[in-house]
């Protein structure tokens, strides 16, 4: 009976590092695609998109530079960022500055 414990963890453990790996891997994204997020910046609009975009590398590495810019611009302390109490995390004029450099960088 220990034996088939023991198994049956080895296997959990697999799969959970095999979707944790899955979770990790660079995707393709469009250059298209990339300047419409970048937009929603602008916009002042988040969502669960935004999450995926800042949270999965992307395979293309001129656009992985891009995405790596944009967590800087939203990292704490970013002196990109003007927060108010309604939005923590709104871009000033610098910021609105560098993400249209980004957008323009997709191309």
């Amino acid at each position: 009976m220990s034996v088939s414990i023991v198994v049956g963890a080895i296997i959990f453990t697999a799969i959970i590092v095999y979707l944790y790996k899955l979770n990790q891997a660079p995707i393709n994204r469009d250059p298209n695609e990339v300047k419409r997020l970048l937009k929603t910046l602008l916009d002042g609009k988040y969502d669960s998109e935004w999450d995926d975009f800042e949270n999965i590398k992307i395979k293309n590495p001129k656009l992985e530079d891009i995405r790596q810019e944009c967590i800087k611009i939203y990292s704490k302390g970013s002196p990109y960022l003007s927060p108010t109490k309604e939005q923590p995390a709104r871009l000033n004029s610098e910021g609105i500055n560098k993400v249209n450099e980004l957008i323009d960088k997709c191309s």
